[in-house]
């Protein structure tokens, strides 16, 4: 068996765990509303991928994110989606939404450039 001495960069298995913790920060944040709103976006007919058979009545179903009460009552003040999660990308997922607990964690005082140790590489295999 051959050995090589070689840097095993983690940029790449970083980049997937990374988009999965944003995917998911974003997917929680949009969860449908109460009541549950249903709608259904309309398909092409003959659409290749949804309506393959030509029948012209396929649709999408879609439902409709959380929003403010408050706004969407008129074309000047359009319906504002309620952001139930953080605005950090954080874990929060994780560990929890509520402001004492998250507040904890955080220091608000290590700039997010600092964290540049992120992207280091693990130690030479053999």
């Amino acid at each position: 068996m051959q050995k090589t001495n070689a840097y095993v960069h983690v940029s790449l298995s970083d980049c997937f765990f990374a988009g999965q913790v944003v995917t998911g920060e974003i997917v929680m944040a949009s969860e449908s509303g109460c009541p549950i709103e249903h709608h259904r976006i309309p398909v092409d007919k003959c659409d290749h991928m949804y309506d393959p058979e030509c029948n012209g009545a396929k649709y999408m179903p879609f439902l409709r994110a959380a929003y403010d009460r408050n706004t969407g009552q008129s074309p000047n003040s359009p319906r504002e989606q309620i952001n139930q999660m953080t605005s950090w990308i954080d874990g929060s997922f994780v560990y929890s939404t509520s402001e004492a607990w998250v507040n904890a964690m955080r220091s608000f005082q290590v700039p997010p450039s600092s964290h540049a140790c992120l992207f280091t590489y693990f130690p030479i295999t053999t």
